[in-house]
């Protein structure tokens, strides 16, 4: 698996994997390189969720199984809301937890109703490999546990049951062909 990006990213756009390529139920390896190159990628991650409306990233998702997701609630409109996370890791959940409708840059046209906790405290590095602590609530920790999710190789199917999965597919399938995907 991918443990460095080894090269820069020349391409300010990354192309989205879509489901069901293996990439999205792969587990991502940790990040044990730091610097410029990984500012690069990430950079090119940002402007991709930028250009496309997202309000998270995760690697995987633009084919590298490294464990890095960048966030940013308001997608860019507002100054700084952006969070890039390496090797994110929930420390504490909230018993309180909620449902809200999520969609995926992965499952485009698909949303599903997802159930989850409402405040998580997480670990992880910066772009630099310094260790970092963060307390997320509401929207924020909704958008973190999806993206970190996708590190694990899960996505909005998993968290579904299996009609509202069918449904799920099958709109995705007349998406992606009406897009010729």
């Amino acid at each position: 698996m991918v443990q460095q990006v080894g090269r820069a990213w020349d391409e300010p756009v990354l192309p989205i994997i879509v489901y069901p390529d293996p990439k999205l139920t792969s587990m991502c390896e940790r990040v044990i390189h730091f610097g410029d190159v990984l500012a690069s990628f990430a950079d090119s991650m940002v402007e991709t969720m930028y250009t496309l409306g997202g309000v998270g990233l995760a690697a995987p998702q633009v084919g590298v199984l490294s464990q890095i997701i960048v966030v940013d609630r308001t997608s860019g409109e507002t100054a700084d809301q952006l969070h890039i996370l390496v090797n994110p890791r929930v420390t504490w959940m909230s018993d309180e937890s909620e449902d809200g409708d999520e969609g995926c840059l992965s499952l485009p046209g698909v949303t599903l109703s997802v159930h989850r906790n409402f405040a998580i405290n997480i670990e992880y590095y910066d772009l630099m490999g310094a260790p970092k602590l963060g307390n997320y609530m509401g929207f924020d920790a909704r958008i973190i546990q999806h993206e970190i999710d996708h590190l694990c190789g899960k996505t909005i199917l998993d968290h579904t049951g299996y009609v509202s999965k069918r449904r799920a597919l099958k709109l995705l399938r007349g998406k992606l062909k009406d897009e010729n995907i």
